[in-house]
Formats: structure tokens, C-alpha cells, sequence
């Protein structure tokens, strides 16, 4: 009976299909990547696989020309590449197969870092994810979006959906606005849509009041609730980043982790980092 492969070995057994040469099996291991960019340049990477049972982790071996950690650019702390999360995440490496779908995806994110390098932007279409636990919103904000018709998730991938948030009389409503109209208020306390007589946001051309339109009430309201709740943890994140003392890379023009460390500064400055604002607004940043 044939010994199963580890992953590193499937790795290396299909590397030379993408112009791959692995250097050892053994966890850590080292490969040379060129990477094809449209001008038909290579360029070379030398990258350390480390495997932890059959998935295998990936980093730039010396960060020649990689940040060290840019959560903008889904490089974690220690170089380590985010290649992705929940349905497009890297698969376990069990065969060919799997370790040819890993290189691929491998491949494709050094190519956009590429990219990165050269526009001092990050470009991945609707290939992004958010950060740490506001992702898992990002995920039920996006099909929730897809019930309301192609349009409106197009619309929100594009960044168009803003929320204001506002305090009155001890409850907070969001109101949720598209581009420069508004949609819908929600009561977050109550938990229900003010003024659902309204028509309804989504791609039909009836525009039937939002209360007679399908489930559709039901639907805008937990998309504006998880929309909330995407906003409001991706904030979190960079801000705990910039409080435990995290430092821009500045190989991006404008990025999360910038935004909130010079925020962070200027609130120690003014004392006033425990200050909340009456009203709030949560813009989605826009999927480049």
C-alpha cells in the first residue's frame, strides 16, 4: 500500500508545473516562485512553507519585497500570507489537485502584492475579506444583500452603503443611505425598521412598499444590522492594532491600520480617546 504524501511533498511534486522549485519536505521548506507579471517580466520570490498536518503556511523568507505585516494587504503578523477565509480559503493539501489549487492561489496573491508594490494600492475586486471577526459579518451582510437583488450586492461591494449612527433619547438608530439617498432607519434597540411604507431598496421594479414586498423587511433589517456590526468590528480591529503599538509599513498610500494609528495619536494628544461622538458614520471601505 502506497504511504500517503505529505503535503509538502504533494507541493513539491507539482511545483515545477507553475515554474516552482521546493527545496526540501521537510517542514519548514523553502521555494524559488517566479512570478509572470502582464509585461511579461518574472519576478522572483523566495517563499518558507511551514505544514501543520495538511495545511501548509507561507511566507516571503527574507522580506525582500514584502511588508512584514500589512493587514490591508492580508500580511499577518511575522510575514505570515492570509490567503483567505471561509470559501476561498487555501485547501488542505491532501493530492495533486489540492496542492495544484494551493500553488494557484499562491501565485495569484503574489501577483496582486505586485500589484501592491506598484500602485501603492490594494486591488483584489471582490476577492477581499475583512479583518478578524467582522469578516464573519461581511459574509451574512453580502448574502443577505443577494436576496435584495444582484444589483444591491454589486452596490455594496462597491462601498456604496453608508451607515449613520445616531443617539436620540437614549436609543440608537442606524440609518442606513445608498450613495447619497437614504434607505431605511433602524431602531437598534427595537430591533425594527422605522417607516417601512417606504419602497422597498431592492432590484424589483414594482417599488412595492418595503412592508409588502416579500420578506423584504426582514431582510433589509438584518442586512443593516449586520452591516453595523461588520463596520463597527473592522474598526476594532485596527483600532486595538494602533493601541497595542502596531506601525504602518507605508508601502500604501492610505490604509486601515494608518487611518486608526494617526487617530490613536491625535486622541492621546487631545485626551480625548475616551470621547465618543453624538453621531457616527460607518462607510464601508471599498472593495479596490
Amino acid at each position: 500500500m502506497t504511504e500517503p504524501k505529505s503535503p509538502l511533498k504533494w507541493l513539491a511534486q507539482v511545483a515545477p508545473t507553475f515554474g516552482v522549485t521546493v527545496h526540501g519536505t521537510e517542514s519548514p521548506a523553502t521555494a524559488e516562485v517566479s512570478v509572470p507579471r502582464a509585461d511579461g517580466d518574472l519576478y522572483g520570490f523566495q517563499l518558507e512553507l511551514s505544514e501543520a498536518g495538511c495545511s501548509v503556511s507561507v511566507r516571503e523568507q527574507n522580506a525582500a519585497l514584502l511588508p512584514t505585516f500589512c493587514p490591508d494587504r492580508h500580511i499577518n503578523s511575522g510575514g505570515w500570507f492570509c490567503l483567505g477565509w471561509g470559501s476561498t480559503a487555501p485547501p488542505e493539501v491532501v493530492d495533486a489537485a489540492s496542492a495544484n489549487d494551493w500553488w494557484t492561489i499562491v501565485i495569484r496573491f503574489l501577483q496582486l502584492q505586485l500589484t501592491a508594490n506598484e500602485l501603492g494600492a490594494w486591488i483584489n475586486g471582490d476577492g477581499d475579506w475583512a479583518h478578524g471577526d467582522a469578516a464573519k459579518h461581511q459574509r451574512d451582510a453580502e448574502a443577505l444583500a443577494e436576496r435584495l437583488g444582484e444589483r444591491f450586492l454589486d452596490d455594496l461591494r462597491r462601498g456604496d452603503f453608508h451607515l449613520r449612527q445616531e443617539k436620540k433619547r437614549g436609543s440608537v438608530r442606524l440609518d442606513l443611505q445608498r450613495g447619497a439617498r437614504h434607505v431605511a432607519r433602524l431602531h437598534l434597540g427595537a430591533d425594527k425598521i422605522i417607516g417601512t411604507k417606504r419602497p422597498c431598496p431592492c432590484d424589483t421594479q414594482q417599488a412595492a412598499p418595503l412592508d409588502q414586498c416579500a420578506d423584504h423587511v426582514v431582510v433589509l433589517r438584518e442586512f443593516i444590522e449586520q452591516l453595523y456590526l461588520w463596520r463597527r468590528k473592522e474598526a476594532q480591529f485596527f483600532r486595538n492594532l494602533a493601541q497595542a503599538g502596531s506601525t504602518c509599513c507605508g508601502k500604501l498610500r492610505k490604509c486601515g491600520l494608518q487611518a486608526a494609528v494617526a487617530k490613536h495619536q491625535e486622541s492621546k494628544k487631545t485626551g480625548a480617546s475616551h470621547a465618543r461622538p453624538p453621531r457616527r458614520v460607518y462607510g464601508p471601505r471599498r472593495r479596490k
